[in-house]
């Protein structure tokens, strides 16, 4: 069982998108990143969430071509800590994104090399959290926004009010 605390994933993404500087840089796709909130404090285990944002971004700065972008935006909603990464590649029809979820799958025409392991990561976190993750339409026209909502660490959710 994995330890449980307060982590504020403001702070967190800060961490993760300094140590992803060589890959962001490698990568020729424009990391947007949309401005944190002061604090975002959720009830988790601080690996497995730097996993799950690390593998979002990472997936969705492989599957972007040359010249793309990729968002990421932390909000809160009432409760709920809201992460959203949104990219202009070329997206997944709905009918497929259920099957991004599993072990190894790749798209086919996928760029970059990788196992397929990077959703199944972010889903096996975010259950371990009791977090919810939407594969949603790209507002940009073209490619993919995931949605993952997670529960306000407790203090957190009370100070809302």
């Amino acid at each position: 069982r994995r330890a449980m605390a307060p982590v504020d994933l403001a702070t967190l993404a800060g961490d993760v998108i300094d140590e992803m500087v060589s890959v962001i840089a490698h990568s020729q796709v424009e990391l947007v990143l949309a401005p944190l909130p002061p604090r975002l404090v959720v009830h988790g285990d601080e690996a497995a969430l730097r996993a799950m944002l690390r593998n979002l971004l990472e997936n969705a700065m492989r599957h972007v071509p040359s010249g793309g972008m990729v968002e990421l935006a932390l909000s809160r909603a009432g409760r709920v800590a809201v992460i959203d990464v949104v990219d202009n590649g070329p997206g997944i029809p709905p009918e497929r994104r259920a099957a991004l979820f599993e072990r190894f799958h790749r798209e086919p025409g996928t760029r970059g090399d990788g196992y397929g392991l990077g959703l199944s990561i972010v889903q096996r976190a975010a259950q371990m959290h009791g977090a919810d993750i939407q594969l949603l339409d790209s507002r940009f026209g073209t490619g993919l926004h995931v949605r993952v909502s997670l529960l306000l660490h407790g203090d957190e959710a009370a100070r809302e009010r």
